[in-house]
């Protein structure tokens, strides 16, 4: 090979390089986020300490996400309300009532200080109680060629049903471990829930076309935000976890079992409904995934004695982000038959 064939066969590596890093820079960072928690937890500390920068990210988050929502879309899915109750059915009947289940089943053995297994169950049972995903749910079941107009719909209402449901389901399920008024839970949560995504959808009112510009920087702040909520669970973590493998493998079971058969459990239920495949797409992501930010703010504001709270809202969302990325293209050709094939399709 010549000198200018090994230079051309340079610029197309790093031509190929730079395009996988394009596509999945989001996937590549989330792996890193995870040790550099763990190796550098100052910043995380740091962080949590001032009080008030994760409520303001959290908020940031909302009103980005309720910015770049187009609600004229929505209407006609709103009436799919088969495929709306069994999705929010799955994320806080269905996934509250395995978490619990698998915690006990994962927790540590009780001993003379049982605080560890006390932190265990509370910490998945926090993760299990939230809302969907704001951003990764719908972005992917648009990738998969899923119901997105659906996806977007039960994000919607999972999200806010959220400020009443995450603290009925803690209560529930904890009981009179739980160190907090749920009403108070409730009145914080819809002011700090409800009040961004309802400024970000004023804003778009007002400046969308303006906004076109930006867009492209507009798209990755929740999915940085997402990056930074990681890096502090991790942070958080690092101190107690303290090389215990053993206890991170315990939440990594859990976590990783919680969706899996979250996942099984909604492809069943809508295909014995008989669903169309994209609509099993948005109630497959939807009816599985558990959004992160929610979590952190939950954990930071009403359980922040709990030092292991943070780890399993973090590995959770490690698991479902890598797991339902891979799952994406095998789902995106049964919407392509599904599409092709002839007849009318239901819901």
């Amino acid at each position: 090979m010549g000198k200018k064939e090994k230079e051309t066969a340079r610029k197309n590596d790093v031509t190929q390089v730079a395009s996988f890093l394009r596509r999945h820079w989001f996937l590549c960072l989330l792996f890193l986020v995870a040790p550099l928690g763990l190796w550098f937890p100052e910043g995380g500390e740091a962080i949590r300490d001032t009080g008030w920068v994760i409520r303001f990210t959290f908020a940031l988050n909302l009103a980005v996400s309720g910015f770049m929502l187009n609600s004229g879309k929505l209407v006609r899915q709103a009436a799919n309300f088969r495929a709306i109750f069994l999705t929010l059915g799955a994320t806080y009947v269905l996934a509250p009532l395995y978490a619990y289940a698998l915690a006990r089943l994962w927790s540590p053995a009780a001993s003379t200080d049982d605080s560890a297994q006390r932190w265990f169950v509370e910490s998945v049972l926090i993760m299990a109680a939230q809302a969907g995903t704001l951003a990764t749910a719908p972005t992917l079941t648009l990738l998969a060629r899923g119901n997105r107009e659906l996806a977007m719909v039960i994000t919607l209402l999972s999200n806010t049903l959220t400020v009443f449901l995450t603290p009925l389901v803690l209560q529930i399920t904890l009981g009179a471990s739980v160190d907090f008024r749920t009403s108070e839970m409730i009145m914080r949560m819809a002011f700090m829930v409800l009040l961004p995504v309802a400024l970000g959808q004023l804003v778009r009112a007002f400046l969308w076309r303006q906004a076109q510009s930006v867009m492209p920087a507009l798209r990755i702040i929740p999915q940085c935000i997402i990056l930074f909520f990681l890096y502090i669970a991790f942070a958080a973590a690092a101190e107690h976890l303290g090389g215990d493998l053993f206890l991170v493998g315990r939440f990594a079971g859990a976590c990783a079992s919680l969706h899996v058969a979250l996942l099984f459990c909604n492809y069943t239920a809508s295909r014995l409904l008989n669903f169309s495949a994209p609509t099993r797409t948005a109630i497959i992501y939807c009816g599985s995934q558990k959004t992160l930010p929610n979590g952190i703010y939950v954990w930071e504001t009403f359980f922040a004695s709990n030092v292991y709270g943070a780890v399993p809202l973090a590995i959770y969302h490690l698991f479902q982000t890598v797991t339902d990325s891979f799952l994406a293209p095998f789902l995106e050709k049964q919407n392509a038959r599904s599409k092709t094939s002839p007849g009318p399709t239901p819901n």
